[in-house]
Formats: structure tokens, sequence, C-alpha cells
């Protein structure tokens, strides 16, 4: 906790004019003042638990908004100091979201090994397990393999995932349900490249909104209004103010 505390407070003292201009609003404090902030939320956190109360003493404070970006931050720094000015890390490119990362190698398989035991000696409460893969690896919700030199993301389903979409007898507005589909397709056309791959877990995804009770007009409809769509817009980050414009382009005028 107090690793953490200090890092996060160093981290706000080297980004505090980006911070102010982002958040002009908002007061600046300064690091001190920070840091006893942090170890306030992490070490006063008491509960209660039938009839008894416990006072918190290890991790992040659970409940409160702060602890996720009290995480994350502590990650981004802990990959910094760590890995990017290390001389035993094979990487030759990696990518963090909150608390995976993928990357690349040109090491033999033997140096992949010793790297995954040798970060696990780094720092007693961060633990990594690791697979890797001439082929391909899985990475959240994507497979990632190689084909001709090129780079290519396919859908990776977890084992456990039974498809338990919301059923379509459901109280839930027509809208509501209507929407699943199609946002699930959505996601299948950012994720997968390949268009004939495309087109079969498009398949397979109406199948599992059939067998929810989803009439076969429903998922057709979605698979046709997303066809025209190119991935590359798809694939673009929105901004606040695109998604505002979006919004009032659904509402056409009228009040939600």
């Amino acid at each position: 906790q107090e690793e953490g505390a200090e890092w996060i407070a160093e981290f706000y003292q080297q980004n505090r004019t980006t911070i102010h201009n982002k958040y002009p609003k908002l007061g600046l404090i300064n690091k001190e003042e920070l840091k006893e902030l942090i170890l306030f939320i992490l070490q006063d956190n008491v509960f209660k638990f039938n009839n008894n109360y416990y006072k918190q003493k290890f991790g992040t404070t659970m409940g409160a908004k702060f602890s996720f970006k009290y995480a994350n931050i502590y990650m981004h720094i802990w990959y910094k100091k760590f890995l990017h000015n290390n001389t035993n890390n094979i990487l030759t490119n990696y990518f963090r979201f909150v608390d995976d990362m993928i990357g690349s190698t040109n090491h033999p398989e033997q140096d992949i090994i010793n790297f995954l035991i040798y970060i696990n000696t780094l720092h007693k409460s961060i633990q990594f397990t690791g697979s890797y893969s001439q082929k391909s690896v899985n990475f959240l919700d994507t497979t990632v393999y190689i084909t001709n030199n090129n780079i290519h993301t396919t859908l990776y389903t977890k084992p456990t995932d039974r498809k338990q979409y919301l059923h379509f007898n459901s109280s839930h507005p027509l809208n509501t349900k209507k929407s699943l589909p199609y946002s699930q397709l959505m996601r299948l056309k950012r994720i997968i490249q390949e268009p004939e791959n495309l087109e079969k877990e498009s398949n397979n995804m109406c199948d599992w909104f059939k067998a929810r009770g989803y009439p076969t007009t429903v998922c057709n409809q979605a698979r046709s209004k997303l066809a025209p769509t190119d991935r590359r817009e798809l694939l673009k980050y929105k901004t606040k103010d695109d998604k505002d414009r979006k919004f009032q382009e659904f509402l056409k005028g009228k009040p939600f």
C-alpha cells in the first residue's frame, strides 16, 4: 500500500499540468496530500460481516470507485519500471489492457519460459500466467494468429461460455431484444478480419439467438443493417461528441 500510494502520487505530480488542463475546475493538491488521502482509503476500510467488524489489511479497497484506477495506474508504472527498462525483457513489443497483456518476441522457446519465470520473481503480489505459440494466442475475446506473415484476429470464446443471452420471451422492450443480435454481430465484425470466417461465426451467432427464442428475421435484419458498414469505421474510437451526435440522430428531435 505504501509503495502504491507513493507511485501514484509521483504519477500525479508528473502529470499535474495535463490533469489541470483536462479538468480546469478540479483543484490541484500537492503530492504529499494525495499520498495521505490514498493511504486513508487503503488503510481505513472497515466493513461488517455476520455482526462482526473487520478492517481490510491488504490489497485495493473493496467497493471503492478509486480502486480500479489505482490498480490500473499502478500496473502502468510497474510495467514501465520493470519491463520497459529491463535488460531481461525479451518482448519486441507488448500491449496491456488492465491486467491482460499480449506481446511478441523473436527469442527461442526456452527464453520465453525463462522470462515467464523471471517476471514472477519481481513482486510477491504480482504473478503472471502465460501461454505462447508460433501460430496463435488468445487475448481477451480474440484469437490472434499469423497467415502469410500477416497478423489477423478472430473470435475467441471461453469454454465456460453458455451463450445464455436474454430470452426473447423476457419482459423487456422489443427494441432492447432486437438490439442484442445487432450488437453481438457488430462485435464479430470488429473482431474477425477474414470474410469467410465472419460468415461462419455470424451463422453460429444467429443459431445461438434462435435457441433463445429469437425469430430468424431479427437476426437477418441485423445482418442486413450491418452489411454495408465498413469494418474500419467500426474500429474507430468514438469521442464524446461522436456519441452525443449519434444519440441525437437516434432521437430524431423527439424527447428520450
